[in-house]
Order: C-alpha cells, then sequence, then structure tokens
C-alpha cells in the first residue's frame, strides 16, 4: 500500500509525490521537487563538538600507523571473521590481551 501524497494539507505540507527511490527507502530520486527544500527551522540544537572531541582518547585523535600487512589482517577479520559462526565469546576470550603496545589499559570485554 503506497501513502497518499495527494491529501495533506497545512503549512509546509506537499501537495505532490515527492518521488522517494522506492518502497521503504527515502532517498529522493533525481527530478524530485522536494531536492533542497528541507529546513532546519525549529530543530534541536546540538551544540559544539568541540567538547565531544576533548574528551576521546587521545590515541584517537592521533591514530598509529598500521604497516600494510596491518591493516590486511585488519580488513580480513572484519570481512571474515566478525560473520564467522565461530566468533563466539568461548572461542574468543583467550584472545584478548592482558597489555597492549601503547601501555594503556585494554578494553574491558564483557562477556556472558
Amino acid at each position: 500500500m503506497s501513502p497518499d501524497f495527494c491529501n495533506w494539507t497545512g503549512t509546509n505540507n506537499i501537495n505532490a509525490d515527492p518521488l522517494f527511490a522506492g518502497e521503504g527507502d527515502y532517498h529522493l530520486q533525481v527530478g524530485s521537487s522536494r531536492i533542497d527544500q528541507g529546513t532546519s527551522a525549529g530543530a534541536m540544537a546540538m551544540g559544539s563538538i568541540e567538547p565531544v572531541l576533548a574528551r576521546l582518547d587521545p590515541l584517537l585523535a592521533a591514530p598509529i600507523d598500521l604497516t600494510n600487512d596491518q591493516i590486511r589482517q585488519l580488513i580480513a577479520f572484519v570481512k571474515n571473521g566478525l560473520p564467522d559462526p565461530r566468533a563466539k565469546p568461548d572461542n574468543l576470550r583467550h584472545l584478548v590481551p592482558r597489555t597492549v603496545p601503547s601501555g594503556r589499559p585494554p578494553l574491558i570485554f564483557e562477556f556472558p
């Protein structure tokens, strides 16, 4: 069932199909009369991002250099390791290091 775009009344409502890309995909198609017509008036102000950035771990602000081999290993882990059905806490606990090269404490993983 598609929505009826022609029976909306009131301020800032449209009386035309906005040309959404597809069922459940609310991107606008080329040629939509709604492109660049939005407004942020009335939206909640988010404030400055600076306090959030100041709280980030300094290591994130200055990332470490990875070798090409380390990057390949990381990509392989994300691509193949995470979706692997064997990637369960009992099989992975022994991989969590007790220390890391930076000397900072490693993240604590809460396994059920």
